[in-house]
C-alpha cells in the first residue's frame, strides 16, 4: 500500500501538471475549435456576400505567395479549417445552450468587424490560432 500512493500521486500530479500549471485542457481547447468554427463560417459568408479578395489577403497574410510551397501550405490551412467546421458538432452539442449562443455572437462579431474594417492581418491571426488549437486536439 505504501508504493502505491505515492505512485498514484505522482500520477495525478504529472496528469494535472499541466492543467494546474496554466496549460490549456481538453475541454478548453474544444471550446476554442467550436468559435473558431464559428468564427470561420461566418467570415466566409463575409467575403461571399461582400469582398472576395478579402480572403485573398487573409492568405497572403498566413502564407508567403512567393514560398515555393505556399499553394500546399494553402490548401493545408483550408483543409484544416473545412475539417474544423465540419468537426465540431458533437462538441458544441455538449456545451450549455447559454454559453454557444454567447460564444456565437462574439466570434460572428469579430468575424465582421474583421471584414467590414479590413482587417485582414487580424483575420489571418486568428485563423492561425485556430488552425494551431485544431492540430492540438489533433494530437
Amino acid at each position: 500500500m505504501r508504493r502505491i500512493v505515492p505512485t498514484l500521486v505522482i500520477g495525478v500530479v504529472l496528469l494535472g501538471g499541466p492543467v494546474a500549471c496554466g496549460g490549456v485542457n481538453t475541454e478548453e481547447l474544444q471550446r476554442e475549435a467550436v468559435g473558431c468554427s464559428t468564427y470561420f463560417t461566418v467570415l466566409n459568408e463575409q467575403i461571399l456576400s461582400g469582398d472576395p479578395a478579402f480572403a485573398d489577403r487573409v492568405m497572403a497574410a498566413l502564407v508567403d505567395p512567393a514560398a515555393t510551397d505556399a499553394d500546399a501550405r494553402a490548401e493545408t490551412i483550408n483543409r484544416t479549417l473545412v475539417d474544423m467546421a465540419g468537426g465540431t458538432d458533437a462538441w458544441r452539442a455538449e456545451m450549455e445552450p447559454g454559453e454557444v449562443a454567447t460564444l456565437e455572437s462574439e466570434q460572428a462579431a469579430l468575424a465582421r468587424r474583421h471584414v467590414a474594417e479590413d482587417r485582414s492581418a487580424e483575420a489571418a491571426e486568428r485563423i492561425s490560432t485556430c488552425v494551431d488549437t485544431w492540430d492540438r486536439l489533433k494530437r
